[in-house]
């Protein structure tokens, strides 16, 4: 058996172990970019062993890779197109501020937090409130804007807000 199929056997192995691991844990996103980059790894290395693209891993990683983007973005962009009530915007500010560290993004865990906030919702007042205090998701710290927020949040009965509200006074 030439050396290239031991190496994509071993491959294969250490993808699935490694996609398990992951799913197990309830990492099913990023299992798939995992095995969808092992797999990458082993198309490259067929190249340059082979001089020739292996089908196998080729398509492997085009799956993987391909069904990454399906479950990892596109739920989150349909969501957010949708959201209307604060409910949707706080669940949409969670889900992307989780994803912070693969591919978060900053700029929309703020627009969602702060549409949520302005909604009326106190979780997400206490969060804003958050942002402003301690500089989180590249947001300026703003003593001001923080106690507004979290006043906001006091007034609806949150005792998160009220403790925070204590502690920085």
């Amino acid at each position: 058996m030439p050396v290239f199929y031991r190496v994509r056997n071993l491959l294969s192995i250490v993808a699935l172990a490694g996609g398990i691991l992951l799913i197990m844990r309830g990492l099913s996103a990023p299992s798939l970019l995992f095995i969808g980059l092992v797999y990458l790894i082993g198309a490259a290395i067929s190249f340059f062993m082979l001089r020739k693209a292996d089908r196998f891993c080729s398509g492997m990683s085009g799956v993987a890779l391909v069904l990454f983007v399906g479950i990892f973005f596109a739920p989150l962009w349909k969501a957010s197109f949708f959201a209307r009530t604060a409910e949707d915007h706080l669940l949409l500010a969670e889900r992307y501020a989780t994803r912070g560290q693969i591919f978060g993004s900053r700029d929309q865990v703020m627009k969602h937090y702060l549409a949520a906030a302005q909604k009326g919702n106190a979780e997400a007042q206490v969060r804003v409130g958050e942002v402003y205090l301690f500089g989180h998701y590249g947001e300026n710290i703003s003593r001001t804007e923080a106690i507004k927020w979290l006043r906001a949040a006091a007034v609806q009965g949150n005792s998160r807000a009220k403790n925070m509200l204590i502690a920085i006074k």
